[in-house]
């Protein structure tokens, strides 16, 4: 994920990648800022109190530039006075990840932590070197030794986003990423597509920089209790033993069983496929999360969710549709797609 550097006169004019104004006391309003376009230069705002009354107050949003040079603002009058604009060592990613079934948002402290949270969510690769800005900065290695990490991702469909983090606003009781002024959400009534993808931001802060161990919002890690995922099943929150069991079973599935039929539906880069198998008298099934390599790539990753043994086609059905992979069939003698009425037909 290592940026361009930038140009050099573009790098000195934007003194050392500050703030135009020297001003560091506060935030930008996330993505809402981004969707108001214009209004977020507006004079006054209101915010929701306690209440449910709105409160106004006077705005007061300055102009920074990122390490790389990309101008954003910041709405200063939205945090206190301790709040700090970090613009050093910010990363982003994107693909979509069905292991995180949602959006989350992490606060990383050891390295432990960080390989907990890449394994169970299936996360990609996290480049570790960031760089540090400006026409003659380099990438240093930003160990959890001398750092803490904080990691989000943001769930949204494919269509008419393009948000790119320019800082991390720490806050006493906020911690939120801000964006490049020229990232964009879709509007109330732009059609957008119905497929998900995600984007993955990343900072790394020096320890001592986050001001408290109860940001809400933001998850925390805790290993007193917590397995490594079984290389392979993912999305699993049940003890090892059951995910081992999973792995064994699922190889006894495809080496000794004949597989019948794939059952699958997604679109673009996302699929869920139940492969169906016999076995003995019994039916088998295993479900797998799938998703592309990489944007637009035709080869794919599959990781096992979970799999079972059981009597009747019925109850293969079933975990299909639970499992919400129930959209077409193809059958490995042949790639054309069958309905599901005709596969429960032809094996009922």
């Amino acid at each position: 994920m290592r940026k361009a550097i930038i140009i050099c006169v573009l790098a000195a004019a934007l003194s050392a990648c500050g703030s135009v104004d020297d001003s560091s006391d506060s935030k930008a309003s996330r993505i809402d800022s981004i969707a108001a376009g214009s209004a977020v230069n507006a004079p006054v705002a209101s915010v929701v109190v306690d209440d449910g009354s709105e409160d106004q107050y006077e705005r007061d949003v300055q102009t920074y530039y990122s390490s790389l040079g990309e101008q954003f603002e910041v709405e200063l009058s939205r945090y206190s006075n301790d709040a700090q604009v970090m613009i050093n060592y910010i990363e982003h990613g994107g693909g979509f990840l069905p292991e995180m079934n949602g959006s989350h948002r992490f606060i990383i402290r050891t390295e432990e932590e960080f390989e907990y949270v890449k394994q169970r969510y299936g996360l990609p690769p996290i480049d570790t070197e960031f760089y540090t800005g400006g026409c003659e900065g380099e990438f240093i290695e930003c160990g959890f030794d001398e750092f803490d990490y904080v990691i989000e991702y943001d769930e949204h469909s494919t269509g008419g986003y393009d948000l790119r983090p320019a800082a991390l606003v720490v806050d006493t009781d906020k911690l939120e990423f801000v964006f490049t002024s020229d990232s964009k959400v879709p509007g109330d009534t732009e059609m957008v597509t119905e497929a998900f993808t995600g984007d993955i931001y990343i900072a790394a802060l020096p320890k001592g920089t986050l001001m408290n161990d109860s940001y809400e919002g933001w998850e925390y890690i805790d290993l007193t209790n917590s397995e490594m995922p079984v290389d392979g099943v993912t999305g699993s929150n049940v003890p090892i033993e059951t995910q081992l069991k999973i792995q064994t079973d699922t190889d006894k599935y495809m080496t000794e069983g004949e597989l019948i039929a794939t059952i699958e539906d997604g679109s673009g880069e996302v699929m869920r496929q139940t492969e169906v198998y016999k076995l003995d008298d019994d039916w088998c099934y295993v479900n797998f999360n799938c998703k592309t390599s990489s944007w637009g790539s035709s080869e794919w990753e599959r990781n096992i969710v979970v799999s079972g043994r059981v009597h009747t086609i019925d109850a293969v059905i079933k975990a299909a549709q639970d499992f919400g992979s129930d959209g077409y069939v193809i059958y490995p003698s042949d790639k054309d797609t069958h309905t599901l009425d005709a596969f429960i037909e032809k094996w009922s």
